[in-house]
């Protein structure tokens, strides 16, 4: 960078710096402040009330805490009887919460749901009702619950943002002040790659904010087989029934013939070729 570049950007970081001591906490000043106070009232010949208690300052109101930033995920396994039913109670709890349905996976055997998968994007102040709720919709097999805290990353990132944004301001202001055309491009330049690296800060915040408001749930329904008992069934079921299990029964058949040939053809090539040997030697031995 040209040192008349440098010059420029010099007085931005000397803003910066008088920026910050300027929005010092005042609780600092006050506190350096109470041993001369103290000391003052000790040779002013002060003393304690009546009854042995000295009276004392009331204690500074601590800061409040910055809220967490929780990622929390789960997933939960769950055997119903009929899946639209469960389904449409999903959809129902979903929004109701205030959340919705991200993703569906559907599986389908011979026309019926067999199994299912959803993701479900639910407030995190609502995970742990729903959760409950949806253990109630059947037989719940499995669970589990996961949360991250990535609240040093946020505010990490929330702080390295703000100084970026006051470091653009401050090369705005100096490239309004610049004098020659070649120091305007470089602080342009220069300001062009803060405005770029703020971008980036601003799309990583708005995904930790979407993760850590939404709570990421992937349910799995696995549908229950019904038993039906035989007496139940017609003729023609039972007609169909024998004619798949006699089509089932010719099928697996010949799929072991196959599985048989191929496992015995190494084996038939020089069986053969010892038998055709062996059939030309007797009749060789006849002829003679």
């Amino acid at each position: 960078m040209a040192p008349r570049l440098a010059a420029f950007l010099l007085p931005v970081l000397a803003l910066a710096s008088c920026k910050a001591s300027d929005h010092a906490p005042e609780q600092a000043r006050t506190s350096a402040a109470r041993p001369a106070q103290a000391q003052e009232r000790a040779e002013a010949g002060t003393t304690a009330p009546a009854g042995g208690v000295a009276a004392q300052e009331p204690a500074p109101k601590t800061a409040v805490d910055k809220p967490r930033k929780i990622i929390r995920t789960g997933s939960l396994m769950i055997e119903v009887d009929d899946y639209e039913k469960a389904r449409g109670a999903i959809d129902a709890l979903v929004r109701g919460a205030g959340g919705f349905v991200a993703a569906v996976d559907v599986g389908r055997h011979e026309g019926a749901v067999g199994s299912a998968t959803l993701t479900l994007r639910i407030p995190e102040s609502h995970i742990d009702r729903a959760v409950a709720a949806l253990s109630g919709l059947g037989t719940l097999r499995r669970e589990s619950l996961r949360a991250e805290d990535v609240s040093g990353t946020y505010y990490d990132l929330a702080a390295r943002l703000r100084n970026a944004r006051r470091l653009e301001e401050r090369m705005v202001e100096l490239a309004a002040r610049a004098g020659g055309v070649k120091d305007l491009l470089e602080v342009e330049r220069e300001v062009g790659r803060v405005r770029e690296s703020i971008e980036v800060m601003e799309g990583q915040l708005r995904a930790l904010d979407d993760r850590t408001s939404l709570a990421t749930l992937t349910v799995e329904l696995v549908t229950r087989q019904v038993y039906v008992p035989e007496e139940q069934v017609g003729l023609g079921g039972k007609i169909s029934g024998s004619f798949d299990s006699s089509l089932g029964a010719l099928a697996a058949a010949g799929e072991g013939l196959l599985l048989f040939l191929a496992a015995a053809l190494p084996w038939l090539l020089p069986l053969g070729i010892g038998a055709w040997i062996l059939q030309r030697a007797i009749r060789m031995r006849r002829r003679s």
